[in-house]
């Protein structure tokens, strides 16, 4: 994975040396995968992050990298995935050395439209 990621970005490491990925895999609703699909893989993803969080495991969220790794159908083949089924994004787990310290993020950072 970190291979093909690299070939695609021009970059190593885009699974940050983790010893554990998760890879997530959807079957498209569709010819391809649409939002409806990335949402649903990004609320499952999310909430693994969550509860490695809440157990003191680092993670990283990993889209990228699997996009990469959609570029080349030889080695998703060898993933041996359910039929139909297309990888989406991933979560890699490690050991994290620092703290996950509590952010000030401003009210207005995200605007809200209120309807009477």
């Amino acid at each position: 994975m970190d291979d093909t990621a690299a070939r695609q970005f021009g970059r190593a490491n885009m699974l940050y040396g983790a010893p554990v990925f998760i890879l997530l895999s959807a079957k498209p609703a569709h010819e391809t995968l649409g939002n409806a699909d990335y949402a649903s893989a990004g609320i499952v993803v999310h909430n693994m992050a969550l509860a490695a969080t809440a157990a003191g495991v680092g993670c990283c969220y990993i889209w990228g990298a699997v996009a990469a790794l959609n570029q080349e159908p030889a080695t998703v083949a060898k993933l041996n995935l359910p039929a139909g089924f297309v990888p989406c994004c991933g979560l890699v787990l490690g050991e994290f050395a620092g703290d996950y310290a509590p952010r000030e993020i401003p009210s207005d950072r995200i605007g809200i439209n209120r309807l009477a």
